[in-house]
């Protein structure tokens, strides 16, 4: 097995806003073959590109057919929320819960992080909070399908959207539903 390793430097960036997609996809690979170090120093690469995110808060908001691939803003949510998965993997669920709470700062509708914050509050922490964050992302859907023309479901998508954004989606909100029931 051929490891791909990239340079980081988290001192000053090595890569710039237009190069998050193929880090990011960098890091899937190596956390599929099990490089997890590898895998947490390329999210945090991404994280570090975006550097003042908290301070000056920008959300990504989807308009279909809008982008040709994953915008940069895009990717760094799902940075936060695979570096979270790791986290949540590792046990360190604090860490974890940060990692998801930032995702939900850059894409509020980011699903599979309020998902992820969902089963830790259910498994470690406060099944209340367990069932908020849940009727959230059913909250969300619903104010989503609810304009018509919003309707993911009856649109046409570019192939990305369908795997980073319209997939997750559906799975994270039936199982929202039924563990809220």
């Amino acid at each position: 097995m051929e490891s791909h390793v990239l340079e980081l430097e988290l001192e000053e960036s090595t890569i710039e806003e237009d190069d998050v997609l193929d880090y990011f996809m960098e890091a899937q690979r190596m956390e599929e073959e099990d490089e997890i170090p590898l895998a947490i120093e390329c999210y945090k690469e991404i994280i570090h590109v975006f550097g003042d995110y908290k301070k000056k808060p920008a959300k990504y908001i989807h308009i279909n057919g809008y982008f040709e691939s994953p915008p940069p803003l895009l990717v760094l949510s799902c940075a936060l929320n695979s570096l979270g998965g790791i986290y949540m993997d590792q046990e360190q669920y604090d860490l974890a819960m940060e990692s998801f709470y930032e995702a939900t700062l850059c894409w509020n509708e980011n699903y599979m992080a309020l998902l992820n914050m969902a089963n830790i509050e259910r498994e470690h922490r406060s099944i209340e909070k367990a069932i908020g964050h849940y009727k959230h992302i059913i909250k969300l859907s619903e104010k989503q399908n609810a304009g018509g023309s919003n309707d993911m479901q009856e649109q046409t998508h570019d192939a990305w959207e369908a795997t980073w954004i319209i997939g997750p989606h559906q799975k994270c909100v039936q199982q929202a539903y039924y563990m809220s029931a």
